[in-house]
């Protein structure tokens, strides 16, 4: 099984991209080791280049660096690479934003 996370509207009450707080990012840790116990890869739709980095360090920590695929990039050429990943086809699972 492939999953893809949405986090392209993560974001702080003013509008800016938000990313893990640290305390967030270990309770990460912990819930995508055994996530991917049951996955094969992890599609990360990210709202910024430095979510992609923190997606990177956090993967590394838990171990499932290698099974995730952080992207980030115009909005319908992210979503069109997720769906190509997962080896899905005319899905519309995850909408493109506006």
């Amino acid at each position: 099984m492939n999953i893809i996370v949405d986090h392209r509207e993560m974001k702080t009450a003013n509008g800016e991209a938000a990313v893990y707080s640290p305390e967030v990012a270990e309770r990460a840790v912990l819930f995508q080791q055994m996530l991917m116990d049951y996955s094969k890869k992890a599609i990360v739709l990210c709202n910024s280049e430095f979510m992609v980095h923190q997606m990177h360090h956090v993967t590394k920590i838990s171990g499932i660096y290698d099974k995730t695929v952080p992207l980030f990039a115009k909005d319908r050429a992210m979503v069109d690479q997720a769906y190509s990943i997962a080896g899905l086809n005319g899905n519309e699972i995850i909408t493109y934003t506006k």
